[in-house]
């Protein structure tokens, strides 16, 4: 699996979802669901959005770790001029 299919897999489990629990909530085809774990395909934005939509989390809360968005040193750099 690949990062996304990763975490998604890991926020699917915390809550005790099933792979079919996951398609059904966020309105997407449990075989596609599938296929992204065994790297047959991969998630494109839209769908990442309606999995977030789902899970009760932000596009950020997502790719972020521990629930904190990792900038690079640069942002931060723009960030605090």
């Amino acid at each position: 699996m690949n990062e996304v299919t990763q975490r998604i897999d890991q926020l699917r489990h915390e809550r005790g979802w099933t792979v079919y629990k996951l398609a059904q909530e966020a309105d997407l085809n449990e075989q596609t669901i599938r296929n992204w774990f065994s790297n047959k395909t991969y998630p494109l934005i839209p769908a990442i959005k309606k999995i977030c939509d789902a899970l009760g989390i932000t596009m950020a809360d997502f790719f972020s770790n521990d629930g904190m968005v990792d900038l690079s040193p640069d942002k931060k750099t723009l960030l605090a001029s």
